[in-house]
């Protein structure tokens, strides 16, 4: 089994990347584990926020296998 954690745009403040990284560091124990970065949609300003959640459901749903069970939070 692996775990495939798909983020929109980097995480910048402190504490959640230290709680990434604590996780990471136990799950490596029993899971293979994978981040995906992807990186923000360039100039949302300028897209309605459906237009905005499409082109980033786009972007997420390109990085998933067709054999990939799991749950989607968002």
């Amino acid at each position: 089994m692996k775990i495939k954690l798909i983020v929109v745009g980097k995480t910048s403040a402190a504490y959640l990347k230290s709680g990434e990284l604590e996780y990471q560091q136990r799950l490596k124990h029993y899971v293979r584990f994978e981040e995906t970065i992807i990186p923000d949609i360039k100039n949302p300003k300028n897209l309605s926020k459906s237009d905005l959640k499409n082109r980033e459901g786009n972007l997420i749903l390109s990085k998933i296998d067709n054999s990939d069970r799991g749950c989607f939070v968002g």
